[in-house]
C-alpha cells in the first residue's frame, strides 16, 4: 500500500491526544489530484443492555498529489429567498461546480447596497471553509437579518480570485417590513385629521 499510517492501532485514554501520521507515496503514473482520506478512530463496545453500541469518529484529510492539478470552477447559480417583501430577513443561495481536478475551497463576500448606492453590510461567503470536491455542485446559504431596512436594495456577489472559480452575480430584494406598512398609513391618515381640523378652524 502507499498510504501508510502510523500508528495503525493506538490506545487513547478519555482526555488524551494521540498523534498520528499519515505518508503517501503515490506510484510515478499516478494522475495529478486532490485525494481524501478517511481517518476512522473507534472506541471499545459498550454494553446497553443487551445492544452493544460502538463509538467512533472520523477524520476527513484532503491531500493534493502532483504540481499540474487545475484547480477551476464556476458559478452556477445565485439565488435569493424570502417569504415575502414584510419578511427582513433574506436569505441567498450561491450553487458552485468544481471543473478541475483538486479540492476547492471558496471565498467571497455578498455586499448589500441601498438605493442610494451605500454599501449597508457585507455578508461573508463560506466562512465555516467548507470544501468542494473535483466534479461535485455545492450549495451555500447566507442569511442577512436586518429589521430597520425599508426599500430596494441590491444584494451583490464577489468571488475571490483565489477560489479559482470565475463568475459574479446581482439580486434584487424588496423590503418593508411590517412596521414601515403601519406606520406609514398611520402617519397620513393624521396628516389628514389635522389639514381637516385647520381648515375647518380656518373656515
Amino acid at each position: 500500500s502507499w498510504i501508510d499510517v502510523e500508528p495503525d492501532i493506538a490506545t487513547i485514554a478519555s482526555g488524551q491526544t494521540q498523534e498520528v501520521t499519515v505518508s503517501i507515496n503515490p506510484p510515478e503514473d499516478f494522475p495529478d489530484q486532490t485525494i481524501i482520506l478517511g481517518l476512522r478512530a473507534v472506541g471499545d463496545d459498550v454494553a446497553e443492555g443487551s445492544v452493544k453500541i460502538r463509538e467512533g469518529v472520523v477524520g476527513l484529510i484532503f491531500a493534493t498529489i502532483g504540481t499540474d492539478g487545475k484547480a477551476s470552477g464556476t458559478l452556477a447559480d445565485f439565488t435569493v429567498a424570502k417569504r415575502d417583501f414584510i419578511d427582513p430577513s433574506a436569505t441567498f443561495y450561491t450553487t458552485l461546480t468544481n471543473t478541475g481536478n483538486i479540492t476547492l475551497k471558496p471565498t467571497g463576500t455578498i455586499s448589500i447596497v441601498n438605493s442610494l448606492g451605500k454599501t449597508v453590510d457585507v455578508l461573508e461567503l463560506n466562512p465555516d471553509g467548507k470544501r468542494i470536491n473535483p466534479g461535485q455542485i455545492r450549495t451555500f446559504s447566507t442569511t442577512w437579518q436586518s429589521s430597520l431596512s425599508v426599500g430596494v436594495y441590491s444584494a451583490s456577489l464577489q468571488l475571490d480570485s483565489s477560489s479559482a472559480i470565475d463568475g459574479n452575480d446581482s439580486e434584487v430584494l424588496y423590503l418593508f417590513p411590517w412596521w414601515f406598512i403601519i406606520v406609514i398609513p398611520s402617519l397620513l391618515i393624521l396628516v389628514l385629521i389635522l389639514s381637516r381640523l385647520v381648515w375647518r378652524k380656518k373656515a
